[in-house]
């Protein structure tokens, strides 16, 4: 709604939707792959617990999420007209 009430263009906010996504979920999944992984690990390490990592599906989630994430950001972000005549709509 800012982007718009200062006249950026659609594009900016699409571009802004899908970077704000790309930062978010990247960062909460990268820390929680680390923090999940992090205790099993500890727990093998001290012999209570064999543990093996499954890469492949830590890879897709740290990876895979946050792509799938901004791209729909990307896709569901509204034209600013859309907003103009919802609240004109409203008033």
């Amino acid at each position: 709604m800012t982007l718009s009430a200062v006249g950026a263009h659609p594009a900016l906010r699409r571009n802004v939707a899908f970077w704000q996504a790309v930062l978010l979920t990247g960062t909460g999944a990268v820390l929680g792959g680390i923090l999940g992984l992090l205790g099993p690990t500890m727990l093998g390490l001290v012999g209570l617990l064999p543990f093996a990592p499954p890469w492949p599906q830590v890879a897709l989630l740290v990876l895979g999420l946050p792509v799938i994430i901004a791209v729909g950001s990307w896709i569901l972000t509204r034209p600013a007209e859309f907003e103009e005549r919802l609240q004109r709509t409203l008033s």
